[in-house]
């Protein structure tokens, strides 16, 4: 996992009109598998390997509170450039 429970992250996907990103805390996490196609119980449980966070966070243009589920690359630990 390349991200803690707890921790606070920049939603990259969230980029606003005027430059600003949402922050958010992650509040759960989850694997999820990459295929449909198994052919034992083994490939099945050894296919889970995505993992997927479920963040919460404010947007900031709207200031609703919103929960989402993120996978590793549209969460960033350090401020995206504008």
């Amino acid at each position: 996992m390349k991200f803690r429970l707890k921790s606070k992250v920049w939603l990259v996907d969230s980029r606003k009109i005027d430059g600003r990103y949402n922050k958010a805390i992650i509040i759960g996490y989850e694997l999820r598998s990459q295929s449909l196609c198994v052919f034992s119980e083994q490939q099945f449980f050894n296919d889970f390997r995505l993992p997927v966070y479920k963040v919460a966070y404010v947007d900031c243009f709207t200031g609703n509170a919103i929960t989402c589920w993120c996978d590793e690359s549209s969460l960033s630990k350090v401020k995206p450039e504008s």
